[in-house]
């Protein structure tokens, strides 16, 4: 069975998750495509299978406008089904592929 890519938000402010959420992520969900969406590029290396995606150069309109980007991405995209998170919602168990 092949699960739907895994898209994780994030902005500017809370980058600084996303090496702690890749620990846990690379721990208990590796090798899942995952694409990180974002703004600014992260200035230290994601884990495989995963890759970083800009929405915009600058976030503007701050934690009001934040989901407009979101909106805007996904409906840029053909997938049916995503499994979507935020940066600082860890992973703390191994996932149940069944589920």
């Amino acid at each position: 069975m092949k699960l739907p890519k895994m898209y994780i938000s994030t902005c500017d402010a809370t980058m600084f998750f996303l090496p702690i959420f890749n620990y846990f992520y690379g721990k208990y969900f590796p090798n899942h495509e995952t694409v990180i969406l974002g703004f600014k590029k992260p200035d230290f290396p994601l884990i495989p299978n995963q890759k970083y995606i800009s929405m915009a150069p600058v976030q503007e309109g701050g934690v009001q406008n934040w989901s407009t980007y979101l909106k805007e991405y996904f409906e840029s995209i053909d997938d049916e089904i995503i499994l979507w998170g935020i940066d600082d919602h860890l992973i703390a168990d191994k996932v149940d592929y069944e589920i």
